[in-house]
This record gives C-alpha cells, sequence and structure tokens, in this order.
C-alpha cells in the first residue's frame, strides 16, 4: 500500500516557489510532469498566491545569467 502524506498550503506554496526557481534555471525543460505539477501546486495555493510567488521569483531571481 502506498503511503500518502499531507501538507498545508505554506508548504505548497514554498514548493511552488521551488518549480518557478527550476524553470529559472532550465527554460527549455518542457517536462510534462513538472509542468502539472506546477498547475497543480498554483491551483492549490489560489491564483493570488501564485500571482505574487511568480513576481517575486522573478524580482528576485536565483538564478542570473
Amino acid at each position: 500500500m502506498a503511503k500518502r502524506i499531507t501538507f498545508d498550503e505554506y508548504d505548497a506554496s514554498r514548493m511552488y516557489e521551488w518549480h518557478l526557481a527550476v524553470l529559472q534555471a532550465m527554460p527549455e525543460d518542457k517536462n510534462c510532469y513538472c509542468s502539472e505539477l506546477g498547475k497543480r501546486l498554483a491551483k492549490f495555493i489560489g491564483e493570488k498566491e501564485a500571482r505574487r510567488l511568480q513576481k517575486l521569483v522573478k524580482k528576485n531571481p536565483y538564478f542570473t545569467k
């Protein structure tokens, strides 16, 4: 039997932020699973929080060129 994990909106927000950071590092990577996970996390945390994190990561990038 597979174990399930639980997490709250805070955990999901951090995971979504990491997802955005990975996309900064590898924008050409079109991993279908990664994209689907990002969409599901954005839906879970809500559109307003997802937009806030997108702006935050864009303004303060994890990776610079």
